[in-house]
């Protein structure tokens, strides 16, 4: 949400908006966004100001990132882990373990591009950054969530 600030003019975002935009440009957007009309008699508001997922994301990339997730859900003793297992964190040192998880996984995927052999290729580098590169965000994200609730409360 761009640090609880509207993305269209940078001011400060409150509750109830939505889509990181602030009700002043929320309804300045509304009132002067044009309507697609279809030959079928169907209405659509254009896709301005949404976010394009299909756009931003590849799915080749997520498919191979979803296959080493799943071969990583393997644990040494034999049992599976669930999918979502990693969302539950990694104690009072989680941003640590990503970063230091994470520097080993580019250190790798820099020795592959450098044309040198990596512990476990190219791709397990890539799939690995990427990893952590997510739980350390997503805790990032959760703890400002958390930190703006509490400030709400006060």
């Amino acid at each position: 949400m761009n640090n609880g600030k509207c993305i269209i003019c940078n001011g400060q975002l409150t509750t109830g908006d939505a889509n990181g935009i602030c009700s002043n440009c929320a309804q300045l957007w509304s009132a002067t966004a044009p309507i697609r009309s279809f030959d079928t008699g169907a209405t659509r508001d254009t896709e301005e100001g949404k976010l394009d997922f299909e756009g931003f994301i590849n799915p080749l990339v997520l498919y191979k990132y979803a296959e080493y997730m799943n071969k990583n859900r393997l644990m040494k003793d034999g049992t599976v882990r669930d999918s979502d297992n990693w969302q539950k964190g990694f104690g009072e040192k989680h941003l640590d373990v990503c970063m230091k998880s994470a520097f080993r996984h580019f250190m790798d995927m820099w020795m592959e591009h450098r044309g040198l052999e990596s512990r476990d290729g190219l791709d397990e580098a890539i799939c690995g950054l990427l990893f952590n590169v997510m739980a350390y965000y997503k805790k990032i994200l959760y703890d400002r969530r958390e930190d703006e609730s509490v400030r709400k409360d006060d």
